[in-house]
């Protein structure tokens, strides 16, 4: 089928809802193609990603200031709403001390198959050492931790303690989560293996502030 006469942004929507093997997008893909398009959902998904001080990577690469884990991103913003959201996201960003909240940039679309991965006014990510760094580690920012953030400030809404929360995560290493989620196997089913860690790591062997386990 051909279609002509479409504008840009019929155009990206279009493509964004390709289907079949050989046309078959990547989640950045899909995103950059929606936003372009001016679809409502996606673009309030940006906007709430960006107003914490983060980009979209479209290439779904781990980053300073990138967050590159779009489709699970997405699918908990939709789940639980943008300010839920934003309010997960930016615990990620105070603990690990990632970048500093900037103004949104919604301009500047100048095409949606060659839109940048950062939208103008970000600063690129500074090279990587030999030796990773704890403050801004792009590892904070892997689909397990952003997960298991959002479910856990969902879950435990009005009752934890940010300061402390933030706290905690900032003197643990962002691949424990990962780590010690993947670890338990087939002994916690999905999201709530990545929850746990995050639950532990607020609870640590203190007696006090301690939430109880609600999953």
């Amino acid at each position: 089928i051909v279609y002509t006469g479409m504008t840009e942004s019929e155009e990206a929507l279009l493509f964004a809802q390709q289907t079949g093997e050989s046309a078959r997008l990547t989640p950045g893909d899909k995103m950059r193609a929606m936003i372009y398009g001016g679809d409502p959902e996606c673009m309030a998904f940006l906007k709430a990603t960006e107003s914490v001080g983060l980009k979209l990577d479209y290439g779904q690469r781990r980053g300073k200031y990138r967050l590159g884990c779009i489709g699970t991103a997405f699918e908990e913003f939709k789940r639980v709403g943008a300010d839920l959201y934003k309010e997960a996201l930016s615990m990620i960003v105070a603990a690990w001390q990632l970048s500093r909240p900037h103004p949104v940039d919604e301009t500047g679309r100048r095409s949606w198959r060659s839109a940048p991965v950062f939208a103008s006014g970000c600063h690129p990510a500074p090279q990587k050492t030999a030796k990773r760094k704890r403050n801004g580690d792009p590892e904070s920012l892997r689909a397990e931790t952003v997960q298991g953030v959002v479910r856990f400030v969902e879950l435990y809404h009005g009752e934890y303690d940010s300061r402390r929360l933030i706290t905690r995560l900032h003197k643990t290493d962002p691949l424990t989560i990962y780590r010690e989620g993947r670890a338990m196997g087939v002994n916690m089913a999905g999201y709530k293996k990545y929850l746990y860690q995050v639950y532990c790591i607020y609870n640590g062997s203190s007696k006090k502030k301690v939430l109880p386990m609600k999953f």
